[in-house]
């Protein structure tokens, strides 16, 4: 009789708990304070972002090609098929 009142009391305690689990995240309040707490951070963005200095860009004719493709050495072996011989 001890023994099931006992998991009765555990069982009962498990339930209550999450059922507050449940209530606290399912509440208006919660929700209502996520939406503030959002809000203030895209404010926080759109200040920050319009405080952002404008770099000047200096990346114009940064890349140089190589032309060397075009004066490949027909007689080079290539050593690609030399990786599967044994």
């Amino acid at each position: 009789m001890i023994r099931k009142s006992f998991l009765f009391i555990i069982i009962l305690f498990i339930v209550i708990f999450f059922w507050f689990i449940a209530y606290y995240y399912t509440s208006l309040e919660l929700k209502s304070s996520i939406e503030k707490n959002r809000l203030k951070i895209n404010s926080s963005f759109k200040v920050k972002k319009n405080n952002l200095p404008y770099l000047k860009n200096d990346t114009n004719n940064v890349i140089e090609f190589n032309s060397g493709y075009n004066e490949l050495d027909e007689n080079k072996q290539r050593k690609f098929w030399n990786l599967f011989k044994k």
